[in-house]
C-alpha cells in the first residue's frame, strides 16, 4: 500500500510542480511545500499503522490467561461450597458420600444404622 501512495503522491508533486511554473507565485509554492509534508506524514503513519498491527498479532490469548498461574484446582474450591455435593457432610463422622438428608438429618447410612433406636426410628417390616 506504501508503494501505490508513494507513486500517487508523487504524481500530484508533478502536477503541482507543473502548476506553480504555469502560476508562479508564492502560493503556489507554499502549496507544493505542504503537499509534499503531508506525502511524508502520511507515508510516516502508514509505517506506524502496520507496525502497531505486528504487535497486536503478537498477543493471541487474552492478559488474564496468559499471566495466570493458577490451576483450575485453585480456581475451583477459592469459594466456599453452600450447594452441591462437597458442601454437606455427616454430622457424626464428616463422611460426605451416603448422606440421608431427610428429615434434617444429615448423617451418612453407616452412622443411621448405629444410631437408629436412639433417634427413635422404627424398621415397619
Amino acid at each position: 500500500m506504501c508503494h501505490v501512495m508513494k507513486q500517487s503522491f508523487g504524481e500530484a508533486l508533478m502536477s503541482s510542480e507543473a502548476h506553480m511554473s504555469e502560476l508562479g507565485s508564492k502560493f503556489s509554492k507554499l502549496c507544493l511545500e505542504t503537499t509534499a509534508a503531508l506525502a511524508g506524514t502520511l507515508i510516516v503513519t502508514q509505517i506506524r499503522y502496520q507496525e502497531i498491527q505486528k504487535k497486536k498479532k503478537k498477543k493471541l490469548l487474552p492478559r488474564c490467561i496468559r499471566g495466570s498461574k493458577t490451576g483450575h484446582q485453585q480456581l475451583y474450591w477459592s469459594h466456599p461450597r453452600k450447594f452441591g455435593q462437597c458442601s454437606r457432610s455427616c454430622r457424626v463422622c464428616s463422611n460426605q458420600h451416603d448422606l440421608i438428608r431427610k428429615y434434617g438429618l444429615s448423617m451418612c447410612r453407616q452412622c443411621f444404622r448405629q444410631y437408629a433406636k436412639d433417634i427413635s426410628f422404627i424398621k415397619l417390616d
